[in-house]
């Protein structure tokens, strides 16, 4: 009919209802092109939408990456080459660009009807990778430059590199790519900057409107890549602790819960999904999800790692070890077997009731040992962030305000509930996986929203008169 167009489609159509209401028959055949006059100009026309040229500031980059191993000049720049005559950066000599890096040039695109940069890993767009996979090739090259800058081979600058998370390489990532850009712009070396010149990109990133969680965020990408072999990371650089300083009096940062919301609220929902034999697959597994998350005070990453080939269950009892590499996982350290008895008080939130009952109901259907699987199809292990937003709809069914509370509190409710009911710390740090106390009196004990009359501040105050 009309294609993808959504205008031609609609006149293609009006065509034919007009010609089948006269019973005239529309027939395709082909018209040679010298015949084809006005329909062939039409489409030999230009489209400058189809024209591209290499990013001046990407380009930039590159060359100084490679410019630092004895090349002294940018290759030779060529503005007239394109079918236009648009501006066109080509490199005279294609020598001077090894051929390893052909991947990470094709990353970058930039269109020169826009102003926007953007950075597109090409490989990835067709590949079906997780999301920790999916960390920009570009990323790994600028990175493995600095590290390999230190004097290392590429085998020891690959396994350095490693010793930052996925996670937080895409996380720097975002704020290298601004640097690289800052550099390039202003012509400063990317990999030895002076003091003057960290503040002074910090102030560009102030100045676009960030807080000073993404610039303090930014300070310690440059300081984990770039003070690589130094004695004196950029963090601890006078001029940069003294503008941080002054970026958090200006835009200061407060904790995101000063209280959290009531455990008891959410168990009373969880009582109401009971018996957990006549209930849907969806209902069980987002009792399960929550019941586990109070009950063990875990992160997601952990309840998205709890595999059935580590686990062990009685009907006393259920012990979950964890075979993963977790966010406190450290060179001997790791989270301790998380041992959960069987809560006979009352079976409607006994956690080896539900898990059993769970873990029948999808015996048919599992594809992995991972305990979790999606109850629709295909079903397989969720992500971490489809379990997320299973807790954060438990949330929301139970009453609790998901606009100012996120998944995340669920572990500084659960534990601050164990404090108010008599768990030691020691426990609470042991079951949470914290090392530090002040880490859980700090970010996560909060009391509850609702407090009791006779326990407040003043009302104690004015008793004592």
């Amino acid at each position: 009919m009309g294609g993808r167009i959504q205008s031609l489609n609609t006149l293609t159509r009006e065509i034919w209802q007009w010609c089948i209401h006269r019973n005239i028959w529309l027939s395709a055949c082909h018209l040679p092109g010298k015949t084809n006059v006005e329909a062939d100009k039409l489409s030999r026309s230009n489209n400058t939408d189809l024209e591209w040229k290499l990013n001046t500031n990407v380009f930039m980059c590159i060359n100084s990456i490679y410019c630092r191993h004895g090349r002294k000049s940018y290759p030779k720049t060529d503005f007239g080459g394109s079918r236009n005559n648009l501006n066109s950066t080509f490199v005279e000599h294609s020598t001077l660009v090894p051929s390893n890096t052909a991947s990470y040039c094709s990353g970058f695109l930039h269109n020169t009807q826009g102003k926007r940069t953007t950075v597109v890993d090409t490989a990835n767009r067709s590949s079906k990778e997780t999301s920790v996979e999916k960390t920009d090739f570009g990323c790994l090259q600028i990175v493995g430059q600095i590290v390999q800058n230190t004097g290392l081979s590429k085998k020891a600058a690959e396994i350095v590199i490693s010793s930052w998370r996925q996670s937080t390489q895409k996380q720097y990532w975002t704020y290298l790519k601004k640097w690289c850009t800052f550099c390039c712009q202003r012509k400063i070396d990317i990999f030895t900057p002076t003091e003057v010149d960290v503040v002074e990109f910090l102030t560009v990133l102030y100045e676009s409107g960030v807080g000073y969680s993404s610039i303090n965020t930014a300070r310690s990408a440059l300081s984990s890549y770039l003070t690589l072999g130094k004695t004196l990371p950029i963090g601890q650089w006078p001029l940069v602790k003294r503008f941080l300083r002054g970026v958090y009096n200006k835009r200061p940062m407060f904790p995101r819960y000063q209280q959290t919301w009531d455990v008891n609220v959410v168990l009373e929902f969880l009582i109401t999904l009971s018996p957990v034999k006549l209930l849907s697959l969806r209902c069980l597994t987002l009792k399960l999800v929550m019941l586990l998350a109070l009950v063990t005070g875990q992160r997601i990453q952990t309840l998205h790692c709890v595999d059935l080939d580590f686990m062990k269950i009685t009907k006393d009892n259920v012990v979950i070890e964890i075979n993963e590499v977790l966010k406190t996982s450290k060179p001997g350290k790791h989270l301790s077997p998380i041992c959960l008895p069987a809560f006979v008080d009352d079976t409607r939130l006994c956690i080896v009731t539900v898990l059993n009952a769970y873990i029948e109901r999808t015996s048919a259907i599992r594809t992995s040992q991972k305990l979790f699987v999606t109850f629709v199809k295909p079903y397989h292990h969720p992500t971490k962030s489809t379990i997320s937003n299973w807790i954060k709809l438990v949330l929301k069914l139970a009453g609790v305000n998901t606009s100012v509370f996120k998944t995340h509190s669920t572990r500084g409710a659960s534990t601050s509930a164990a404090l108010r009911a008599g768990v030691s710390v020691n426990s609470i740090l042991k079951s949470a996986g914290w090392t530090n106390e002040s880490t859980f009196r700090q970010f996560y004990n909060r009391p509850v929203t609702v407090q009791e009359y006779n326990d407040n501040y003043s009302v104690r105050v004015l008793r004592g008169k």
